[in-house]
């Protein structure tokens, strides 16, 4: 079993353009997590992660707070508080925050990624 609250995680933190903090919920290299890895995005109002693929993996975002996109294969999803959107692997997608406020979303991955994954595919540079 393993239990935490959102506010004792400090996240990684991105830089511009792509601003952002991912913190990391349920992990293989902090909880142990073998079949899912969980995380909470939070993107600054007017900002987005960088357009990325997972090639094996399945990712969920569910919006908790604010208004935005998800951009996947070039089709922008509008989202709000409670829209759920599915990445099938391969395919490229990225978070857009279109409103004001931070929006907050809960992601999930299944399998997980490691952390060499994790780096990699969310590096701007990659």
């Amino acid at each position: 079993m393993h239990s935490t609250h959102i506010d004792a995680i400090k996240g990684t933190d991105f830089d511009a353009p792509y601003r952002r903090t991912i913190k990391h919920l349920h992990t293989p290299w902090g909880t142990g997590a073998a079949h899912l890895w969980m995380g909470m995005s939070e993107v600054p109002e007017a900002s987005e992660s960088n357009p990325h693929i997972h090639e094996d993996q399945e990712e969920s975002f569910f919006i908790h707070e604010g208004t935005g996109e998800v951009v996947v294969e070039g089709k922008a999803i509008k989202v709000h508080p409670g829209s759920l959107v599915v990445i099938a692997p391969g395919e490229l997608h990225q978070l857009r925050n279109t409103g004001s406020g931070t929006m907050r979303v809960l992601c999930a991955v299944a399998p997980p990624f490691t952390l060499d994954d994790f780096e990699t595919v969310h590096d701007p540079e990659a």
